[in-house]
């Protein structure tokens, strides 16, 4: 199932920092975080914090800036963090948007490209149309997609849901397996009332999808298990909800809509 070419909510075009319609949804992106927390400047929150924690090691140090290394500055310890795949899972799961913001700039750096807005715009752009996915009218601002200048069309969504699960694109094939599951896990659990209602919680289980919430779109895209023992892939995307219906509302009749592609009803 695929829906038409709309497109999520918005005017005008950012330049800089983009126009999110929820600023607290996002904190200002910088090279440093910690703990998801919350705060205006990360990188000064994770350098007080690192230096607090050398203190309390008996080292003297105190954070007193951002600076630039010199190509002569010597490496006084490293750490290897988590892998990408567990970045990436993570962001799906719980529709983290600062990681989502900070892998969008991971994949200008990838491509040899400076990871800026532009860089990261640019990167994306030319990977997904490398990918072969189809970039007419689609606009890429940010990484979260909280821009209320962002342009995503359901035909885009579908081709690239599409292709992992094409035999050409093994690197993908994880992808599926990383999104939230109808009425378990991560942002389509029951306890956030997804895939809980009449003709719906039949589905549970059969349906795995990324959510997306602007101030007026409600959207669902992912892979639904088939009565005929086939996936199909969908996506759903509804643009300018009527203020008379709650986003909870329009999420549950989404989720309906979705049900009935597994045929549980």
């Amino acid at each position: 199932m695929r829906a038409d070419d709309s497109l999520f909510s918005g005017s005008g075009q950012s330049r800089g920092w983009p126009n999110f319609y929820l600023p607290n949804e996002v904190r200002p992106v910088g090279a440093f975080a910690r703990d998801d927390r919350k705060v205006r400047d990360a990188t000064r929150d994770t350098g007080a914090y690192f230096a607090a924690a050398l203190r309390a090691a008996g080292v003297p140090a105190t954070y007193s800036g951002e600076g630039v290394a010199g190509t002569d500055a010597a490496t006084l310890a490293s750490y290897r963090g988590h892998r990408l795949a567990k970045a990436v899972s993570r962001t799906l799961l719980v529709s983290d948007n600062d990681t989502a913001e900070m892998l969008f700039r991971h994949i200008a750096v990838a491509r040899g490209l400076p990871g800026t807005w532009d860089g990261a715009r640019q990167a994306l752009t030319d990977t997904l149309t490398e990918l072969g996915v189809p970039m007419r009218r689609v606009q890429i601002i940010d990484g979260s997609g909280l821009s209320l200048d962002g342009r995503l069309t359901a035909r885009a969504l579908t081709a690239a849901l599409a292709l992992a699960l094409s035999a050409d694109h093994p690197e993908l094939a994880r992808l599926r397996g990383w999104l939230p599951v109808a009425g378990r896990t991560g942002t389509l659990q029951a306890a956030y009332l997804r895939f809980t209602a009449k003709r719906a919680r039949c589905a549970a289980g059969l349906v795995q999808a990324k959510t997306g919430t602007l101030a007026d779109s409600i959207a669902l895209a992912g892979y639904a298990a088939g009565a005929d023992g086939h996936t199909k892939v969908f996506v759903s995307i509804v643009n300018s909800r009527p203020t008379r219906y709650s986003r909870l509302t329009t999420r549950k009749a989404v989720d309906r809509v979705v049900s009935g592609i597994t045929g549980c009803w």
